[in-house]
């Protein structure tokens, strides 16, 4: 895979970039852009699968509304980034009301003690690393916002079912603006973590980066059984092809943790895989 340029803007485009620099690497069979055709579930697995990926998705929300509010109360924030942290929180509780309504619509019911189920298996996995120190933290948010974008890009190239939205909002419109949330979000943070690196004396700078990786790999050891689940899920649910998932999602990791602490990638450290 070709080295992250420090130097450039993290946006959409260069996360495109570095998501297709992993695909010519390791599936170049893959498409270079998101599949344009797909439909809504239709048979009773298909609906049971989006149905569990939907639940999946709104404890996912959920955990990171819980999991910032904690480290919001116990870790010293500086205030610019405590408001664009109020703001993560406010988004995600949106979007996990969003994915609890199409459950409704899925199932028929609330399916809330399911989410509050799959929400304490976040829980359990994590335990307090969320919210222990800033490497903890910063850990969650990177698996939580960014590597995770490695695995949905790689699911949303080829599937042939859509994930849909609640009737009242539009497929196009509800996905477009959850996503441009979502890019707000892994903005603020990589800015933060740009900023505070950068305040890091140089004498202590090979050490804070050792830590900050070690608890990324930590935090990656603890999701590996669940990340696997929601993949396993999302090929099923939107019937796509997650066959090289593994490499895809350990290389576009590995891309994401060098832009943060402004390193070659063959100056990183062996990295916990996915498939660990």
């Amino acid at each position: 895979m070709a080295e992250v340029q420090v130097a450039a803007r993290w946006d959409a485009a260069f996360e495109d970039e570095l998501f297709n620099s992993v695909l010519r690497e390791v599936a170049p069979h893959l498409p270079d852009t998101p599949a344009t055709e797909a439909r809504e579930p239709h048979s009773a697995d298909e609906i049971a699968e989006a149905a569990e990926f939907t639940a999946r998705l709104a404890a996912h929300d959920t955990f990171i509304v819980q999991a910032v509010s904690k480290a919001i109360a116990q870790l010293d924030f500086d205030t610019d980034f405590h408001l664009k942290l109020s703001r993560q929180v406010g988004d995600d509780g949106h979007h996990a009301e969003l994915a609890r309504e199409r459950l409704i619509e899925l199932t028929g019911s609330d399916q809330l003690p399911k989410i509050e189920a799959y929400i304490a298996e976040l829980w359990k996995a994590l335990g307090d690393l969320p919210y222990r120190d800033v490497f903890g933290f910063l850990a969650f948010q990177f698996h939580y916002e960014l590597h995770i974008q490695g695995r949905l890009k790689t699911e949303g190239r080829t599937a042939k079912v859509r994930f849909g939205r609640a009737k009242k909002a539009p497929v196009a419109e509800g996905a477009s603006a959850e996503a441009n949330d979502e890019l707000v979000h892994r903005i603020n943070i990589l800015r933060w973590v740009q900023k505070t690196l950068a305040a890091v004396p140089q004498a202590q700078r090979a050490e804070w980066i050792a830590k900050l990786i070690e608890a990324d790999d930590d935090a990656q050891r603890r999701l590996n059984p669940y990340l696997r689940h929601r993949i396993g899920n999302a090929g099923r649910a939107w019937q796509s092809d997650v066959s090289n998932v593994v490499p895809i999602y350990d290389g576009f990791r590995r891309g994401v943790l060098a832009y943060l602490v402004e390193l070659p990638e063959t100056e990183l450290p062996p990295l916990t895989s996915l498939a660990a």
